[in-house]
């Protein structure tokens, strides 16, 4: 693959492995992110990602999960922002990116909370996974892994 380092395609074949052994495979891609923390360095991971993917298929399956809830608030009244007004309108233009990119699914939590408020947090994120449907990302990723090597290989039976 041009552009991809010895590491990174170690990574990506030992990615595919991976995904063979955890058959049927996972039902979702959590994407955790922090609201006002999304710096040129997370950016720079999530085109990683995507770059070990090699396709856009992944997102299909991704939920952004942002911590910190208790840092979007309305303003001196302390109400909590709702967190899809925010990546609307306030988030960095990278993380709106992210967010349009995991089709607007995201959850926000915050971990310095009562136990049963992390329950609830829980719950809604257990939620949003079953919102995806039920598919598993392991086998769209090994059958567009498999139909791109066959082009690849056509296109090298032609040339």
């Amino acid at each position: 693959m041009p552009g991809v380092t010895e590491s990174q395609g170690e990574i990506k074949k030992a990615f595919e492995n991976g995904m063979k052994e955890l058959s049927p495979g996972p039902t979702a891609i959590l994407i955790v992110v922090s609201p006002l923390r999304f710096t040129d360095k997370g950016n720079k991971f999530f085109q990683d990602l995507q770059n070990l993917f090699t396709h856009e298929s992944f997102l299909h399956f991704a939920i952004l999960v942002m911590v910190r809830r208790n840092e979007l608030t309305t303003g001196n009244d302390g109400d909590l922002m709702d967190i899809k007004y925010f990546m609307e309108t306030m988030a960095s233009p990278e993380l709106q990116n992210l967010y349009k990119q995991c089709g607007k699914r995201i959850v926000a939590v915050e971990n310095l909370c009562s136990t049963s408020k992390k329950q609830e947090y829980a719950s809604e994120v257990f939620a949003a996974i079953d919102k995806l449907g039920g598919g598993y990302f392991s086998n769209t990723y090994l059958e567009i892994s498999s139909l791109r090597k066959q082009v690849e290989k056509r296109t090298c039976d032609i040339s």
